[in-house]
């Protein structure tokens, strides 16, 4: 079964994504491989935020490297770390990734907001 309840969706192949809890810690990436990267003129963001809000109780950093094509910037691969958020992070780069998305079209996505659970302007924006 498939949330559109359509069989005639045609399978465009994989992103690579990869989550792993080693410890306290998540890492998670998706997009192609680093050594990869040198086929491409590309440039490397990088961005360390808590992740919740800094005034909610428990706050740890999450940090996020986003990788993009300076041609179109679009986003070649993604890496999050951090004791938690890390995989909702990567999901939603995933997605943007699969719709060719460029990473000036982040700045307009909007996640949900709660203080236990991000900050009013995400990482990814």
């Amino acid at each position: 079964e498939q949330i559109a309840g359509n069989d005639t969706i045609e399978f465009k192949g994989f992103l690579g994504n990869n989550i792993v809890k080693f410890f306290d810690y998540t890492f998670a990436s998706v997009g192609v491989k680093p050594n990869e990267l040198k086929q491409f003129d590309y440039k490397m963001v990088e961005v360390t935020q808590g992740a919740h809000a800094n005034y909610y109780p428990g706050n740890s950093p999450l940090h996020l490297r986003v990788y993009y094509d300076t041609s179109n910037r679009q986003i070649l691969r993604a890496a999050a770390v951090g004791k938690e958020g890390a995989d909702k992070r990567i999901d939603v780069l995933s997605m943007a990734m699969m719709n060719q998305l460029t990473v000036d079209e982040l700045t307009e996505f909007e996640v949900a907001y709660a203080p236990p659970y991000s900050h009013p302007k995400d990482l990814i924006n």
